[in-house]
């Protein structure tokens, strides 16, 4: 199998808004992000901050009974918080700790095809995110930074003195890694309901793991010093990663409007690996590469005053290789073709939303393997059909106004069909993720 994507493209539309703006929870039950607009899109593209300032949108973590978060009382997933402000033309916004999803494929990149042994890189941490746009006569434009990283080193000495040898151990560990993303965006109100929006992003990451022993012995007698050193260095060279993305609604009549949407991504990096002995050097080099693209079409449809029914078709493609230095290149690419999106809101009252969404997808996922040892060729290939896949999904959540105030929550799957701990013994909370939104 293909390493584990740096970049979670299978489904890279987050973008978009809405009968009643909500957030990342909203689109996450409604599964139709991208086509549905949402105040949560300004963290696709930034030019949309100055249609949406004067938010404070709190995501409170994505919470299970089984999450090994949960059960290690650390900090849950996906917690963090965002404020926009705006006067007159100018909008800004600030985010701290919210994730992208190069995070955790950094985190979870295996670096095991070099051969060798090697930990998983450290985790980046403490993200910040700056946003300013600029608004006039209904066009936008805008953009951002954002910044995470971490760095950790342990450093041991062990001694033992009890023979006439003396000997000493000298231990260093250390890890790196690290992410800049740019991204620019404009959006444009053509009146009566029509509205255009797109985005470009640039990111730089790099990753890095470095074990490092020393031995020394010495001969007291002689009085002389020996010592040798085993070093495993692997670290990401040239990572980087590009996008870009786009999407109309024009108005077909009072009622409905249609969505054209694009998005497409690339991203590339080499993995270098260096085993040091004192009488020999061992290197390798991985290069790898994906590449996402989802072209769709989706509706927007108000049923009723209060209910906004919203649906979506696309193809995506993706591919992924990778290919070790003298060693065999692996191919894997998915074709998408159609997933279905479909969610509906309605307000069952002043103060509390409900919301269904549904996906289902017909994939088929090709693995590729093509290498050669001196006369001896080696290809093999696999093609898997899928009628349902992984992005299947039925959601199920709900909002609640109060005044300003607006909390988004979904539901764990099995609630609504096996309801609480009282009646099922399932230990999972009601809510798996909520969000609250202030208006001010």
């Amino acid at each position: 199998m293909v390493k584990r994507s740096l970049i979670l493209a299978a489904l890279i539309s987050v973008t978009a808004v809405s009968l009643s703006f909500g957030s990342t929870t909203r689109l996450q039950t409604l599964r139709v992000g991208g086509f549905v607009e949402d105040d949560s899109d300004i963290f696709i593209n930034p030019a949309l901050v100055a249609y949406y300032p004067n938010l404070v949108i709190g995501e409170l973590g994505t919470y299970s009974a089984s999450s090994p978060y949960a059960k290690n009382g650390e900090n849950l997933e996906d917690q963090w918080l965002g404020l926009t402000y705006g006067m007159e033309t100018l909008a800004g916004g600030l985010v701290f700790n919210r994730d992208i999803p190069m995070v955790s494929g950094i985190e979870n990149y295996p670096m095991y095809y070099s051969g060798y042994p090697f930990d998983y890189p450290i985790r980046p941490i403490n993200p910040i995110e700056m946003m300013l746009a600029y608004e006039s006569n209904g066009m936008a434009v805008g953009g951002r930074i954002y910044k995470i990283g971490a760095g950790h080193t342990d450093e041991q000495r062990v001694e033992d003195t009890t023979w006439t040898q003396y000997w000493r151990s000298d231990t260093k560990l250390t890890r790196g890694s690290g992410i800049w993303d740019f991204a620019g965006g404009f959006g444009m109100d053509l009146g009566g309901g029509n509205k255009l929006d797109a985005y470009g992003n640039i990111g730089l990451f790099s990753f890095s793991s470095e074990d490092e022993v020393t031995i020394t012995w010495r001969d007291t007698l002689m009085a002389v010093d020996t010592s040798w050193t085993n070093a495993t260095r692997d670290e990401s060279e040239g990572g980087k990663y590009v996008g870009f993305g786009g999407r109309g609604f024009f108005s077909m009549n009072r009622r409905m409007r249609i969505v054209p949407l694009v998005e497409f991504s690339t991203m590339n990096f080499t993995e270098k690996a260096e085993e040091v002995y004192p009488d020999t050097t061992i290197t390798s080099e991985t290069e790898n590469s994906e590449m996402s693209l989802k072209v769709g079409v989706g509706m927007n449809t108000r049923l009723a005053r209060h209910t906004l029914l919203v649906c979506g078709v696309s193809f995506l493609y993706h591919s992924e290789t990778t290919e070790p230095e003298e060693a065999g290149k692996r191919e894997t690419t998915s074709w998408t073709l159609p997933l279905f999106q479909a969610g509906i809101e309605t307000d069952l009252t002043k103060w509390f939303i409900a919301r269904l969404g549904v996906q289902k997808a017909h994939a088929k996922i090709t693995e590729k393997y093509t290498g050669e040892a001196g006369s001896r060729k080696q290809t093999y290939e696999s093609t898997t059909t899928y009628s349902g896949s992984p992005l299947d999904f039925l959601s199920v959540g709900f909002g609640i106004k109060l005044d300003q105030l607006l909390i988004d929550a979904t539901l764990i799957e099995e609630i609504p069909y096996t309801g609480t701990y009282l009646f099922s013994g399932i230990s999972d909370n009601i809510c798996g993720r909520i969000t609250a939104t202030y208006h001010f």
